[in-house]
């Protein structure tokens, strides 16, 4: 237990740091209703949420919560763990009626939540289980969670690439992994484009349909994000479907995303 502890005290310092680091959300596609979206098309319809009270696990800076708000909830609970949630406060300051909960998922505990999100976060979580035993708690019968996941089917190369990078990339100061990752941001351009010549280059769906529509500030923060974490878990089908029975999830749904992620329903 106690490497688990240090595991995820890491990660919210990872994570705190890079907030600090991007501070505002500008405008893209990376920060628009649209990647969201795009996440949720034929799995959960968004507009079922307008005047609902909902939660979202893993706040971050902001970014997700500003785009949920765009579809009128009642109540937007945050809950974020980050040592840096001034980022996260400033980044919400205009929306109404929203509660910040700084805590870890496994120390929360709300009611009567119609609708939970937790999107990119899981993944990033040791242990999950008791973060999504609160989340299954928090919602009231027949309330829905939706979660996204990255995959590991799919990315096998993608992941070689990566877990080879993180040994480094986890292990330097955030100032040089910014460098790093405008680098590798450079560098993927022609990339990009020799993708499209043919769905069977790695990557090729996200690339596509993600990637490539967030302009170059936003890319590289999601570079950024890929190699910092200290703790990130690429997820197989059989493993999604598996934590959300365990913790007593019905009607589970689950699709693939770009060929490189999973997005799951599930309700109470």
């Amino acid at each position: 237990m106690k490497n688990i502890n240090a595991i995820r005290k890491k990660n919210i310092d990872d994570f705190s740091n890079q907030w600090l680091l991007q501070k505002d959300l500008k405008q893209g596609f990376w920060t628009d209703k649209k990647w969201l979206e795009s996440i949720c098309n034929g799995i959960f319809d968004l507009t079922l949420i307008k005047n609902k009270i909902i939660c979202e696990v893993g706040s971050g800076s902001g970014r997700i919560v500003n785009m949920l708000k765009k579809y009128e909830p009642k109540q937007i609970n945050c809950v974020e763990p980050s040592k840096n949630i001034k980022v996260l406060k400033k980044n919400i300051q205009n929306i109404p009626n929203v509660k910040i909960h700084n805590l870890m998922g496994h120390e929360f505990y709300l009611k009567n939540l119609d609708y939970v999100f937790s999107i990119g976060v899981i993944h990033h979580i040791i242990d999950p289980l008791p973060t999504l035993e609160n989340i299954h708690k928090s919602l009231k019968k027949n309330g829905q969670f939706v979660m996204w996941v990255y995959g590991y089917e799919g990315n096998e190369l993608y992941y070689f690439i990566y877990k080879f990078l993180s040994i480094f990339t986890t292990k330097i100061n955030d100032n040089l992994l910014e460098i790093v990752s405008s680098i590798i941001n450079i560098l993927l351009i022609p990339y990009i484009y020799i993708s499209r010549l043919s769905k069977h280059f790695p990557m090729h769906s996200y690339l596509k349909n993600v990637f490539s529509k967030c302009n170059l500030e936003h890319r590289k923060f999601i570079i950024f994000d890929q190699l910092n974490p200290t703790y990130s878990k690429y997820y197989k089908k059989s493993e999604c479907l598996e934590i959300m029975k365990l913790v007593g999830f019905k009607n589970i749904k689950i699709k693939r995303y770009n060929n490189y992620s999973w997005v799951l329903k599930g309700s109470k």
